[in-house]
């Protein structure tokens, strides 16, 4: 039983990462200069699940992992001198090779079940700590407390729980600035995030991009009111002219669905600010408790997302931290210690790796037993306690 257990788990880590794909991986980046002491495979898996058990992340647990795993013995110099620009190009290449073979089975069968959204994704970031020694590639926003921390930027389908992109940019670097590109990818998804990513620009690039995006909006947000959209029964004041806080003033409905007009600050022009006029949908909803109302904006048609729905959907946008919890519940990297800038990006990108083979894994277990409750951040304390590096 052990042993079927066993090959099981190993064909399930194999769909997504074969050894001949990460050997040849290695190979055109010469990561592994003496195939015959490191072997580049058993290298990936140990950065990637070396590390279920300890409190702390060393590259000398990784090293004792290594060599219990090959039974070899490898000097400490020479295992430090493996973290290189080289591995972490080969660790970000199989994360995100892993992502996208995990990601395969669910291509082009959301679209039916969300009207039409070809993927709902749900973007957030999360802040790693790293040690005061990184402050020059990765400089901290709040320095009083953290010299050196990583921001991690991640973007979940929320259908499926699975990671569809991420990036890793210093904790000093803007929200906005990580996504200042976006591509034809976007097209056809809704994309909901908070207000860290907050600016007018980004509404415009996705929905230029032919997306779809639904966020809250600040509570002094206040563009000009151009149309009217719930259309009930009841007396209704005639909220068209006014700008948003004005027209809240006095309110008491459940929800108020109306179209902004929002002025996006697009560039400076010889000296002159450019900008564009964007209407928007911006929908009210009034929390019983407070009195006071939560805004939220998007460009999602009524048809495809009504008033009463956006306050439940904005809600999944919270799979993200799923993500996050387990990625730091298994690869402890909330604060790793490590001074050496190749070894800690490897490691992230190992995390990475790491969190998305237990979610293979996870989607078997939930195949075989439909009927079964399994949590995923239960089954990720489960993963890291019973994962072998055979």
């Amino acid at each position: 039983m052990v042993d079927d257990q066993s090959t099981g788990l190993a064909q399930a880590i194999t769909s997504l990462l074969s050894d001949e794909w990460i050997s040849d991986q290695a190979g055109k980046l010469t990561v592994i200069k003496r195939q015959r002491k490191i072997d580049p495979v058993v290298l990936v898996w140990t950065l990637a699940l070396g590390f279920t058990a300890g409190a702390k992340k060393t590259l000398a647990s990784l090293r004792r992992a290594f060599e219990k795993n090959t039974g070899l013995s490898i000097a400490a110099s020479s295992w430090r001198e493996r973290f290189t620009p080289d591995l972490v190009v080969l660790m970000r290449a199989c994360a995100l090779q892993a992502l996208s073979r995990l990601a395969e089975k669910y291509s082009g069968s959301i679209a039916e079940n969300l009207r039409g959204f070809r993927e709902v994704l749900a973007l957030d970031a999360t802040v790693l700590r790293l040690a005061k020694g990184l402050a020059d590639k990765f400089p901290a926003s709040r320095t009083n407390h953290t010299e050196a921390a990583a921001k991690l930027h991640m973007m979940i389908n929320v259908v499926d729980t699975t990671p569809r992109r991420l990036k890793i940019c210093p904790e000093s670097q803007s929200d906005q600035a990580a996504w200042r590109r976006l591509g034809g990818w976007i097209k056809d998804c809704l994309l909901m995030f908070d207000l860290g990513y907050y600016d007018f620009n980004l509404f415009r690039r996705i929905e230029r991009q032919g997306g779809f995006f639904l966020t809250r909006l600040k509570v002094n947000a206040n563009p000009l009111i151009v149309a009217v959209n719930d259309h009930g029964p009841g007396a209704r004041r005639n909220l068209v002219g006014q700008t948003l806080q004005e027209a809240l003033v006095g309110l008491q409905r459940k929800i108020i669905s109306v179209t902004a007009r929002f002025t996006v600050k697009i560039h400076v022009y010889r000296g002159v600010q450019q900008t564009h006029m964007c209407d928007w949908r911006v929908i009210a909803v009034r929390n019983d408790e407070t009195g006071r109302y939560h805004l939220y904006a998007t460009n999602v048609p009524n048809d495809q997302l009504q008033d009463g729905e956006v306050s439940e959907m904005y809600r999944l946008r919270w799979q993200v931290e799923i993500f996050f919890k387990m990625m730091k519940t298994h690869g402890r990297i909330h604060h790793l210690g490590c001074k050496n800038n190749a070894a800690v990006e490897a490691l992230i990108w190992g995390a990475i790796l790491a969190v998305v083979t237990s979610m293979k894994i996870l989607q078997l277990v939930r195949l075989h037993n439909p009927g079964r409750r399994t949590p995923a951040l239960r089954f990720q304390e489960v993963f890291g306690t019973r994962v072998q590096l055979d």
